[in-house]
């Protein structure tokens, strides 16, 4: 009982102990992580303001103000921390400052702050520095609207200069830590107190209760139960161990019971069941055993299994048996296969053979499960076909949704999805892609003069053309709607579009399917706007599929003013970055 008793105390000790040193850990950490904080904090406070400072330093030159950068400097220092404020001329000069002395000196002059103030020429930013084992902050940025001392902007520019004084804000936060520390402290020793109070009272008084009732158990009072009193801490652990000690009583009742079951259960299995030997000896079989062998208890028991598995010997069987239990690749505590069985009658054929092995005390016996699989294989077979067919009717429905049903050709929703893709790679890869936009020209003339169905079969026919033309791996042919049609040509240069773009052209005229209604030629013809992206090595995002679209579109349109029956190419499409719109790109057509 020692042991309880000294658990009253060890446990609100270690809790009193770790509370403590987290505590501890948790001051020290809290601390950089408020100095850091209070750092970032000051240094975007300074930024913001020099910007302010700049931007307005630069309003009043501007208006010719320049009397009052003495008041616009003087009002920065009533903010919270800051020390000083300075500005100077291009020269160096300071024209304004809090400190009235400083005026009209160099800033190279003043003693107090030289150290401090790097200035910067080249580079517009605000910088901001913290001077490491004090509490000083300064902030530097460029003041333009000076008149230029040479023919570069830039020597227009002065410096403003700004240092705040970080030790009130530190020390507000060490305050605070400390206090937060101390009302930590008290609160987990009063905890530790109130826990050892609990313990004493609910938990070690009532776990002496339950060891007791459990010695007397284990020197052979089997009546022996805990008497639960009230509800605490340790109602369920003795609620837990009346029930395990009502379970030992049983134990011998329900082995019995189990055994009584499962002989019931083998005799009704539809499965073949056998129990073997560590040396091979066949010890038992069900009734589908001997159905499925053609043997009787009789003629098996006592006999080895090879007698029926034709892979096991008489020799090796154990081995044999063990491969199906552990093998690195199969389940260490049952395992099934395929093995090829003999019956009585001589003739073989193959069953699912499952093995489980069990070890009782030192003595290891293996349970063998006979399985007909005829009608299992004959199942797999169907399914296999059934899988073949639901793979056919998906890949055709599959070709269904992204093509047109009139002309064959590829879809306006298969063609956005591609061409995006197609960007997308051309650009990673740094290969040339184009587009070319086709359009029938007076095709409305030619439906309103022969009719829907012969117009049907027109744009069936010059579907069937466009497949011909572009039928390399990777050309995207597609009915973008109407008479109009888009092909994608990934790796196709400028210059090659124009060419496999002409070959269409002549290639609808040589169909020739009468038009009489056509303003341009007695046949059906065709106009073609192509452009092509180029990406270069600097590239890394693809431009969007509707600005070349777009290009493209153009192209057909100056095709169809150009007297129609024509190829545009639009050029060379250059995707640029807009500074003041990050993330958004426009473009532009190069040369032809």
């Amino acid at each position: 009982m020692r042991v309880l008793h000294s658990t009253r105390v060890l446990i609100p000790s270690s809790l009193l102990l770790l509370v403590s040193i987290a505590l501890v850990v948790n001051h020290f950490v809290s601390h950089g992580l408020d100095t850091q904080q209070t750092i970032r904090s000051q240094s975007l406070l300074i930024e913001n303001r020099l910007a302010t400072l700049a931007d307005a330093v630069n309003l009043h030159l501007e208006l010719e103000q320049s009397e009052r950068l003495e008041h616009l400097v003087s009002r920065f220092q009533e903010a919270d921390n800051i020390n000083a404020v300075l500005l100077t001329d291009p020269l160096g000069n300071i024209v304004a400052s809090t400190a009235g002395d400083h005026i009209g000196r160099h800033w190279t002059e003043l003693s107090e702050l030289a150290d401090r103030i790097h200035p910067i020429t080249a580079n517009t930013d605000v910088r901001v520095n913290h001077f490491e084992g004090s509490n000083l902050l300064t902030g530097i940025t460029q003041a333009c609207g000076f008149p230029p001392l040479t023919e570069n902007p830039v020597s227009g520019c002065g410096i403003a200069f700004m240092e705040a004084d970080l030790s009130a804000s530190f020390q507000a936060s060490r305050t605070a830590r400390r206090a937060g520390l101390m009302y930590s402290g008290i609160s987990t020793v009063l905890a530790a107190l109130l826990i050892l109070v609990l313990l004493t009272i609910t938990v070690t008084n009532r776990a002496e209760e339950i060891i007791q009732s459990i010695e007397r158990f284990t020197e052979g009072d089997r009546d022996a139960r805990i008497v639960n009193q009230g509800a605490n801490e340790l109602s369920s652990v003795g609620e837990s161990v009346n029930g395990m000690l009502e379970n030992i009583q049983q134990t011998e009742k329900s082995i019995i019971d189990q055994r009584t079951r499962y002989k019931a259960l083998i005799d009704t299995m539809a499965d073949g069941l056998i129990t073997i030997q560590r040396d091979g000896t066949i010890e038992s079989l069900n009734q589908a055993a001997e159905t499925l062998l053609g043997f009787n208890q009789r003629e098996l028991v006592g006999s080895n299994v090879s007698l029926i598995v034709n892979d096991a010997t008489t020799e090796d069987t154990e081995e044999f048996l063990d491969e199906f239990i552990d093998d690195p690749n199969k389940d260490r505590n049952a395992w099934h296969d395929e093995v090829t069985v003999r019956a009585k009658s001589g003739a073989t054929f193959p069953i699912r053979f499952s093995v489980s092995k069990m070890e009782i005390e030192e003595d290891t016996l293996y349970i063998g499960l006979l399985s007909d699989i005829s009608r299992i294989k004959s199942m797999e077979q169907e399914l296999r076909k059934l899988n073949k067919e639901l793979s056919d009717s998906n890949e055709r429905l599959e070709q269904t949704v992204i093509t047109d049903s009139l002309t064959g050709l590829y879809n306006r929703r298969h063609f956005d999805t591609v061409f995006a893709k197609e960007l997308q790679r051309s650009t990673r890869q740094n290969t040339p892609i184009s587009l070319l936009v086709v359009d029938i020209d007076f095709f409305k003339q030619f439906n309103d003069r022969y009719g829907h169905s012969l117009g049907d079969e027109c744009l069936s026919d010059v579907s069937a053309t466009i497949q011909q033309v572009f039928k390399r791996s990777g050309d995207l042919p597609a009915r973008y709607g109407g008479e109009e049609f888009t092909v994608v040509l990934p790796g196709c240069d400028g210059l090659e579009a124009q060419e496999r773009a002409e070959t269409l052209r002549k290639a609808v005229r040589d169909l020739m399917i009468a038009h009489e209604s056509s303003r341009i030629d007695e046949y059906v013809t065709i106009s073609i706007g192509a452009v092509t992206y180029k990406p270069t090595t600097k590239e890394r995002i693809a431009p969007k599929p509707k600005e070349l679209f777009t290009a493209a579109d153009k192209a057909l349109y100056q095709a169809k003013a150009s007297g129609r029956n024509r190829v545009i190419f639009a050029g060379h499409y250059q995707p640029i970055a807009i500074l003041s719109s990050p993330g958004k790109y426009y473009g532009y057509l190069m040369g032809r």
